[in-house]
């Protein structure tokens, strides 16, 4: 007898503990034991890591490692695909740097061996992909062409055009005679293909000395060869001392000369030095204002090539207001593309802030730190409305928010980030079930309080506005259920006829 009721006592235990398993509330994340989100971004990140684009796949393993739980198995495994992704990443960085230091070491078939290390890894790296590899055949292409030399004279640069191709320029710039000979020399002293041409490339045609022969493109200049000083003549010695005539003091250079010889040399902080102190009243004030702004520019093209964007943009504008003085004389053609550069500066420094922003605050949201990521996202927002990353983070973002809400059971919260992430992604089936699953605690929260009605000297005023307030937040969900809006029709009612007969009585 007494088995037999341990026995049943253990049956009824089990009963109990399974009744209150499968009672609880489950997790939107726990249906199905996993993400259906995680899932997805971890398949398109493992077919970008098959295809061997690796930033693509970083970026989906990154949104897997947001949209998975925290320390779970799934967050792991994300986490570990990242840094996967980055060994390789920096990987192929590093080759590519390997690479840049052979070249300039002469060590060609090194090089190329790291370049098409860095390729194999990472084919889709953008730095990469715009180094010219070095070939062998191209050397000895070069080698069959006969001794030839690029004289130290400057190149003149051909910017590519539609239907250019390396043999008719080398027609235009060198003639016909030996065309086929020069355009392996081109081709190799410009690091490029024949067939690897693209509209705006700049091409260099130098002077090139070949089989005694020196082809000169057209429009370049050689360089004077320098005059040998003459020899001194030898004058006798005097018996008697000679008259001692004292030797004229140089007359001082005008600054403005001074500042042309500094702009000649490249030395612009210089030359504006020396024209601020040009006086109003000379006569150079005019051709000072207009070497002021050539400065100014000159400057300002060289912090834009050092991608200085900022600076770049305060020195054009420098530049400008000395251009706007220079009204109804004539411009130097630098004042004409100052508009355009000052354009191409501020599409700079807006893109360089918006990937600032967007790189914290992915940072922020893979630490965990979602309210700081969040205004990130939205500092990026504000400069560009539709970057598509951006709502797809802030998504992520908004949708942690809600699952780390709704295990703190602050459900009315939860409730306002399943539905702000269901509008930065509306196809997100577990936002909708989130907020289908929260709309129906509040309802039994709701008609649980109409219990309290029959308790002795219930407080009906509070009873109705927590019951109002449920109410109204499903009615605003779901305008359509019409169960919650005709309990809200009785509760308003009741509300209304308790405070008429209270005051009634006060009265």
């Amino acid at each position: 007898m007494k088995n037999m009721i341990r026995l049943f006592s253990v049956i009824f235990l089990l009963l109990l503990i399974s009744g209150c398993k499968t009672g609880n509330v489950r997790h939107p994340q726990q249906r199905q034991g996993q993400s259906p989100l995680y899932d997805r971004y971890m398949t398109e990140g493992k077919n970008a890591e098959t295809k061997k684009d690796l930033a693509k796949a970083l970026d989906y393993y990154n949104k897997a490692l947001i949209a998975a739980r925290s320390k779970s198995p799934n967050q792991v495994e994300a986490h570990q695909s990242v840094l996967r992704i980055e060994r390789k990443m920096n990987e192929a960085k590093r080759y590519c740097q390997e690479y840049k230091r052979l070249i300039k070491a002469g060590k060609h078939s090194e090089a190329e061996r790291a370049l098409n290390q860095a390729r194999q890894i990472w084919p889709f790296y953008p730095e990469c992909n715009n180094l010219a590899p070095i070939s062998t055949q191209s050397d000895s292409s070069t080698q069959n062409v006969g001794s030839y030399r690029i004289l130290n004279e400057k190149p003149v640069i051909h910017k590519i055009r539609r239907g250019d191709i390396i043999s008719k320029l080398c027609q235009k710039y060198y003639g016909l005679t030996k065309g086929y000979q020069l355009v392996h020399i081109v081709t190799h002293y410009n690091k490029i293909k024949a067939k690897s041409l693209y509209r705006g490339q700049k091409i260099k045609f130098p002077s090139i000395e070949l089989s005694g022969n020196i082809y000169r493109p057209k429009g370049s200049r050689p360089t004077p060869t320098p005059t040998p000083p003459p020899e001194p003549t030898v004058t006798p010695t005097p018996t008697s001392e000679p008259d001692v005539t004292p030797t004229p003091t140089p007359e001082p250079v005008p600054p403005f000369n001074q500042a042309t010889e500094l702009f000649r040399k490249g030395l612009y902080d210089d030359a504006i030095t020396l024209l601020k102190n040009v006086s109003d009243t000379s006569p150079e004030k005019k051709e000072s204002l207009r070497l002021l702004a050539q400065c100014h520019f000159r400057l300002a093209h060289i912090s834009m090539e050092k991608e200085r964007y900022r600076e770049a943009r305060d020195t054009f504008h420098r530049s400008l207001e000395i251009c706007q003085r220079l009204r109804g004389t004539d411009l130097p053609s630098e004042c004409e593309q100052i508009d355009d550069l000052v354009t191409k500066c501020d599409a700079r420094i807006k893109t360089d802030t918006l990937k600032v922003h967007f790189d914290k605050g992915k940072q922020l949201l893979n630490a965990n730190r979602i309210d700081p990521a969040i205004a990130e996202f939205d500092k990026v927002l504000a400069l560009e409305p539709r970057h598509s990353d951006t709502l797809e983070y802030l998504y992520l973002a908004h949708f942690r928010k809600a699952n780390r809400l709704w295990e703190e059971k602050t459900y009315q919260q939860a409730l306002e980030e399943f539905m702000t992430a269901w509008e930065y992604n509306q196809n997100c089936d577990e936002c909708q079930s989130g907020i289908n699953k929260i709309k129906g605690i509040l309802y039994r929260k709701a008609k649980a309080l109409e219990k309290k009605y029959n308790e002795p000297n219930p407080p009906f005023i509070k009873i109705f506005q927590e019951q109002i307030k449920y109410y109204t937040i499903i009615n605003q969900i779901d305008p359509n259920y019409e169960d919650v809006a005709k309990r809200l029709k009785i509760v308003l009612k009741r509300k209304e006829t308790l405070l008429k007969t209270k005051n009634k009585q006060t009265e």
